[in-house]
């Protein structure tokens, strides 16, 4: 970097200041120093202008090997507020977290198949949040994790509800709200909570709920097409003349291994609505419906999966299904279909944390608010 300027590298060295507090704080200004091969004059003054902005906070005093003890800086988890949403066909939820991504507060609505409807929800859901949030303190920005098509210029392209295609949900809530706003793919937001929780590793995810979706994180980096909605799995083609779906297709993946569609489809075998408790019991009773739509459930996923490891060639391959949940050994079942030669990936994991997309928002709004390549966890390598 020979050459360049203070005020050139001065962004870059913040940015490395951040990224460091994320990953090792509380950490001392001399260590940070360090880590960085930079001098402790230009940590301690970029330190300062960051808690000029309560970014971050004196947290502890170093113990002393002799001499002055050393102060230990850390984010200020008090620092400023995130709101981030899940806005799936059935629910709204909202999480308030704070810059160290704890959850405070969180809410759930029902969705309206109206988008104004379900917008005046959505802002209802935003302000009852930001009540909740100390006066003093602001609100750095929200994540909005969307279980549908969305494209690069944040139109939606595909939701189960007509009135919602063509909106731009960004724009119009940049009209109430004048702190960063973020849009993601639900699964992507999922995705990109696993892979900071795997040491930022390259990894795949299948979420199966309403619908079924394909996140894809490599290089730290969310992959979303040229458009901007790749993964969109749910919608390939797995039996040609199958069961309808709802975009107009025939025997999409969707209609076979999502959670909504496998319960409906029980629901009309039984004649009566079938929860997933219901599906649970049924399934230890060795009920014969259910056990025949588990094997179909068997058969799509294992294509799916076999498929998006042999594409991506994928560290972890990751799954997240109701479903799957009640299945007892599902895992040791499943990798006997996944029995491939060329089906090659380090770790097939099973993940049921339901919160994981609103956390997953909360990084991405955080990579973009401290202009950062990626958002790396505490303790992470």
């Amino acid at each position: 970097m020979k050459g360049l300027s203070n005020r050139t590298l001065r962004p870059l060295y913040r940015r490395k200041v951040i990224k460091t507090l994320l990953q090792y704080g509380p950490i001392s200004r001399t260590d940070i120093a360090a880590k960085l091969n930079i001098s402790k004059a230009t940590v301690s003054s970029i330190s300062e202008e960051l808690l000029k902005k309560n970014l971050i906070a004196e947290s502890s005093i170093a113990a002393s090997t002799g001499g002055r003890k050393a102060i230990l800086y850390d984010i200020n988890r008090n620092g400023g507020y995130i709101i981030s949403l899940e806005i799936t066909p059935t629910y709204i939820s909202g999480t308030l977290l704070d810059l160290h991504v704890n959850m405070i507060s969180d809410t759930c609505s029902e969705t309206n198949k109206e988008y104004s409807s379900s917008f005046n929800i959505i802002l209802e859901t935003i302000n009852s949040l930001i009540k909740e949030m100390p006066k003093e303190q602001p609100i750095i920005g929200i994540s909005i994790n969307f279980r549908g098509t969305v494209s690069k210029d944040n139109v939606i392209k595909y939701f189960d509800y007509d009135s919602w295609r063509s909106r731009n949900l960004l724009e119009d809530l940049s009209k109430h709200y004048s702190c960063l706003i973020n849009l993601n793919n639900e699964a992507n937001a999922r995705a990109y909570y696993n892979s900071v929780h795997l040491d930022n590793s390259d990894l795949t995810l299948i979420t199966m709920g309403t619908g079924v979706g394909l996140g894809i994180v490599e290089d730290n980096q969310i992959y979303l097409g040229y458009h901007g909605y790749a993964g969109e799995i749910g919608h390939i083609i797995v039996e040609p003349d199958g069961i309808p779906c709802p975009c107009g297709n025939k025997g999409c993946l969707e209609s076979y291994i999502s959670t909504i569609e496998i319960l409906k489809r029980l629901s009309t075998k039984k004649n009566k609505a079938i929860t997933i408790n219901d599906f649970k019991y049924l399934y230890s009773q060795n009920d014969i419906d259910v056990l025949e739509v588990v094997n179909d459930f068997y058969k799509y996923l294992a294509i799916a999966t076999n498929n998006v490891i042999n594409i991506f060639n994928p560290k972890y391959m990751i799954l997240s299904s109701e479903i799957i949940d009640s299945i007892p050994n599902f895992i040791e079942i499943f990798k006997q279909k996944l029995n491939s030669k060329v089906s090659d990936y380090e770790r097939l994991i099973i993940f049921s944390n339901n919160r994981s997309g609103a956390i997953g928002g909360a990084y991405l709004l955080l990579r973009d608010f401290f202009d950062i390549e990626f958002y790396i966890k505490n303790g992470n390598k």
